[in-house]
């Protein structure tokens, strides 16, 4: 299917069954659509803002653990 200009049928039938049960049915791709609700999950922005600091301190205490014991094992 990724080599041709057809739709997949299997987006095709999940539209189809979507329609039939009063879900709207979403339109383009199917791994876009998935993905979305994954990557951009539906959060407040304080708390994605919250998380992605944590993440960095996180990181960042990691990188000046791993250097400092390098340090004082004379590397």
């Amino acid at each position: 299917m990724e080599l041709s200009p057809l739709p997949c049928p299997l987006t095709m039938a999940e539209q189809i069954f979507e329609g039939k049960a009063g879900l709207e049915a979403y339109r383009g791709a199917f791994l876009p659509h998935l993905l979305d609700r994954l990557v951009y999950p539906n959060l407040p922005d304080a708390l994605l803002v919250a998380v992605g600091v944590a993440v960095c301190a996180v990181n960042l205490g990691v990188y000046v653990w791993r250097y400092g014991s390098r340090d004082a094992a004379g590397g």
